[in-house]
């Protein structure tokens, strides 16, 4: 089954939607996150320093990206019942021990989910498993 519409666009940064760039970061200072999940990277203040880093130093962004990009493709992809369904981002079989682990996951997914597709099922370095929004709704 392929899920995707490639006619369906979703830009991550309202203010350059055709480049990639740092600007998604500088939209968070402006109160213009995607998600709150996004928008919350720039107001909790154990995450405020890693926005601030990457509005003001685009080099930092693109080194940021590639390091993930590289430990992605290391990750291996469970599939079937291997993987692990999550419906909720704060239950599952391995918890997370601290808030900022929780934060870091998901900055971590969020700097990565450009590459994500939604048929994927990947898990980051912390052992949570990723499921893509569309599966979510799903019963």
């Amino acid at each position: 089954m392929n899920n995707t519409a490639p006619e369906i666009v979703v830009f991550n940064d309202v203010t350059t939607p055709e480049w990639f760039d740092n600007a998604y970061y500088g939209n968070l200072k402006r109160g213009y996150g995607l998600l709150s999940s996004d928008q919350n990277l720039y107001l909790d203040d154990r995450t405020k320093w890693i926005v601030e880093s990457m509005i003001y130093d685009e080099s930092a962004f693109f080194d940021a990206f590639a390091s993930a990009m590289e430990k992605l493709g290391t990750v291996g992809v469970k599939t079937g019942r291997d993987g692990e369904v999550r419906l909720q981002f704060s239950s599952t079989g391995k918890t997370a021990d601290t808030n900022m682990e929780k934060m870091r996951c998901l900055f971590f997914i969020r700097l990565s989910a450009v590459t994500l597709s939604y048929n994927q099922i990947e898990e980051v370095a912390s052992g949570e498993t990723i499921v893509p929004w569309t599966d979510l709704w799903q019963n």
